[in-house]
């Protein structure tokens, strides 16, 4: 263990132990910087925490925090932050990789640029390991700085593509522990946007690296790809929170904030619509679009992707 790590990477887990031990891999493996690894088990009911147990007396970098309870992702990762000594924290899902020399790049290029947040491109992976492709790479090739309002923007409800909000971030403890933040508790999807939403506000620098250093795999049964009402109705709530703040504090990102709040409504209305159509309740669906025209668009495009994928062709030629 080194006497003070320069990077802490943590890794919330709940029933991982199948895929672990390649995640754990992919961080202690990274060169040219100092670091711990905390894996923050959420209450797993296999044996996520003894696989942690028999990799710490391989590598004594590695620690194991425990929550009592499952808590979820959010106070997972925060348990691992309160352990934290290193001067960064790095964030990794557990069934996901960083790519080698990832960490030591966006050490160098944060404390280049003075930036209290870093970002990067991933790769998106099957769960086989086959590379899908580089989303955003198109979109997001240049260094740059960005502000609450370009990251609002960049995560508007609606799109079909990964968003920046799905990026692992490189963030400086000392500005979590001096602005009194963490990841919020309440949140089981979009916590890391709504962290760096608040950190953006609270007067953070963030940075972008052009560069694709983080595997994130597409799994099947991820929570990330469960994103129904009882995920989009606490995020709303966060939302709807952050833009009075905005409005009391005269930020000039306020009426984006609420054009986001207007999508979210509309993507809350469309899993009421998926939830009853599962459930067999063709009438609540159509109550659900009823009460939220505006949600029309969105919910016709759901079901030109549904028939995409069950048609074996692309409606979108």
């Amino acid at each position: 263990m080194p006497a003070q790590p320069e990077i802490t990477v943590i890794i919330a887990a709940w029933n991982a132990e199948a895929f672990l031990g390649k995640a754990v891999a992919s961080a202690c493996a990274q060169k040219g910087v100092a670091l711990e690894v905390i894996v923050a088990n959420d209450a797993s009911t296999d044996d996520t925490a003894g696989l942690t147990r028999r990799l710490a007396t391989e590598d004594p970098r590695i620690r194991l925090v425990e929550n009592p309870v499952n808590q979820g992702p959010a106070a997972a990762r925060n348990r691992a932050i309160s352990a934290a000594r290193g001067e960064w924290i790095a964030v990794l899902d557990a069934d996901d990789t960083f790519l080698p020399g990832r960490l030591a790049r966006m050490l160098a290029f944060a404390r280049a640029r003075e930036a209290d947040l870093v970002f990067d491109l991933f790769q998106e992976a099957t769960e086989t390991g086959a590379i899908l492709g580089t989303p955003l790479r198109d979109t997001l090739q240049i260094e740059e700085h960005w502000d609450l309002a370009r990251w609002i923007t960049d995560n508007l409800p609606g799109r079909r593509e990964l968003g920046t909000g799905y990026l692992k971030p490189l963030i400086r403890r000392a500005i979590l522990e001096d602005r009194g933040l963490r990841y919020r508790e309440t949140l089981r999807n979009s916590e890391d946007y709504a962290l760096v939403t608040e950190l953006l506000a609270a007067g953070g620098t963030i940075w972008l690296l052009p560069e694709a250093g983080y595997v994130y795999t597409r799994r099947e049964g991820s929570i990330s790809h469960r994103v129904g009402p009882r995920h989009l109705e606490p995020l709303l709530h966060f939302d709807l929170t952050f833009a009075k703040n905005l409005e009391q504090a005269g930020h000039p990102s306020h009426a984006l904030q609420r054009r986001r709040i207007e999508g979210l409504r509309n993507s809350l209305a469309v899993a009421r619509m998926i939830e009853a159509l599962k459930a067999r309740k063709p009438l609540m669906a159509a109550g659900a679009l009823a009460a939220r025209p505006q949600a029309l668009g969105q919910a016709a495009s759901w079901v030109s992707e549904v028939l995409s994928k069950r048609l074996g062709f692309n409606t979108h030629v």
